[in-house]
């Protein structure tokens, strides 16, 4: 693809990194979400009323959040790569896989959402001449869509292992 990946990405208490300079991994796909869903009003329904009642509070819902990324580069080192990522996406105690918490900024759409690893899925490997890839989704389980922010300012500062940059 060679482009410019606007997707950065925080685990846990992790600083920001940039997922393709720091994984290999292109943005595919993602949805765009401009306000997620409300919960369902509560509605009291009586025989002699043509008219429900209708309690008018309610809450955003939480919601699935995939995330389509391509990983470019020599397959036999594909398995190794995502499998370390979504490792790195729990602490693992032994029997019990506790979820970071994983923030993801795409400044292509100006989202910024929060979540827990959910699975990955959708696995797709194609290897010719031109190069090798493997394409796969992230779900991410938001549960406080209060959290999350859908407009993100286009201002981007991210830290790596090798480099500390601002780009706008």
């Amino acid at each position: 693809m060679n482009r410019e990946c606007a997707v950065d990405m925080i685990i846990g208490s992790g600083e920001t990194v940039n997922i393709l300079s720091e994984y290999g991994f292109e943005l595919v796909e993602s949805p765009m979400i401009i306000y997620p869903e409300i919960r369902d009003y509560e509605i009291q329904k009586y025989p002699e009323e043509a008219t429900p009642e209708v309690l008018a509070k309610t809450v955003k819902k939480p919601f699935d959040y995939p995330i389509t990324f391509v990983y470019t580069g020599d397959k036999r080192a594909a398995n190794g790569v995502i499998n370390s990522f979504y490792g790195s996406l729990f602490s693992d105690t032994g029997d019990i896989l506790t979820p970071n918490l994983v923030e993801i900024r795409n400044y292509l759409k100006k989202e910024m959402v929060k979540g827990y690893a959910k699975r990955i899925s959708d696995i797709k490997a194609g290897f010719d001449t031109a190069g090798d890839a493997v394409m796969f989704t992230l779900t991410l389980f938001v549960n406080d869509p209060t959290a999350c922010n859908h407009d993100l300012p286009s201002i981007r500062v991210y830290k790596s292992a090798s480099t500390s940059s601002s780009i706008t």
